[in-house]
């Protein structure tokens, strides 16, 4: 059986005003003993994400920062993460002393950038790895889902509907049989028969194919439901959106055409007529 390789790793927070201890997570810096591997990655390309977040600061004070931290950064993983016999013969670490390196270079510090605690992973694949921390925690690749930004959508949806006392006429429920039902966050029924059924949908994707597509499977849906007479007599979609350009027309497309089903859509962003709609006699 093939060994896994355990690996320590750190998150790369940019940090400018430790007054108010707001970060930004910009790159991953990992360490794994058994191959002596130490190696990074660093947020290159996207700048706007930091100046977005601290709109305040000049970019550049990011951009020298980063370029000295990187040259920080490249220093050790020469020093450490050479992979040779002769190398490893000349620095004599052994693991302990490799992983103590390692906890030494993340330990607490006075710099734009910081680290997050040590965090342990076991994988096959030590550059793998590397790349998939730091989708998650740079890019936030499990964000962009259309499953998690439709959820937070819904959770949204929730503390509204329970500000103003409706979620208690509402449940999570499939809607349909055993040969064909869809999940929906928000069912209103009487006496067995689904009156309201609410939906978050998600159009605010990155071009026109994604967001039609996925329009598309939930104009499906409605078609089927209503083939097969489970329809709500009511069915609402709270629509997320891009403000302007040909995504945000792509939307209005994929709304026309639930609309045409006989289906309401409407705003995230019009809480009013969410609720009006989502009121019960």
């Amino acid at each position: 059986m093939k060994t896994r390789l355990v690996c320590n790793f750190a998150v790369v927070r940019f940090l400018p005003y430790p007054e108010t201890e707001e970060f930004v997570n910009v790159g991953i810096v990992l360490a794994c003993a058994q191959t002596r591997t130490f190696d990074f990655r660093i947020e290159t390309r996207r700048r706007d994400r930091i100046t977005h977040f601290f709109p305040e600061m000049e970019a550049a004070v990011f951009g020298k920062g980063r370029l000295d931290f990187l040259d920080e950064m490249r220093r050790l993983k020469k020093m450490l993460g050479e992979n040779t016999d002769t190398r490893q013969r000349e620095l004599n670490f052994s693991s302990h002393e490799f992983v103590e390196f390692f906890r030494q270079i993340v330990a607490p510090r006075e710099s734009l950038f910081r680290f997050s605690g040590i965090g342990t992973v076991l994988t096959d694949d030590v550059d793998e790895q590397l790349n998939a921390l730091f989708k998650h925690y740079v890019e936030r690749q499990f964000a962009t889902r259309d499953e998690y930004q439709e959820k937070v959508m819904a959770r949204r949806l929730t503390e509204v509907f329970r500000a103003k006392d409706v979620l208690r006429h509402y449940r999570k429920k499939k809607i349909g049989d055993e040969d064909y039902h869809v999940a929906m966050p928000f069912v209103h029924e009487v006496q067995e028969k689904v009156r309201k059924a609410i939906k978050p949908l998600n159009l605010d994707k990155p071009n026109c194919t994604q967001i039609l597509e996925h329009g598309d499977g939930w104009r499906n849906r409605i078609i089927r439901l209503r083939d097969r007479r489970f329809l709500p007599d009511e069915v609402l979609f709270v629509i997320r959106q891009a403000p302007r350009g040909k995504r945000n027309g792509a939307a209005h497309e994929v709304c026309s055409a639930l609309e045409d089903l006989g289906v309401h859509t409407i705003l995230e962003t019009s809480q009013e007529d969410v609720l009006e709609f989502a009121k019960v006699e």
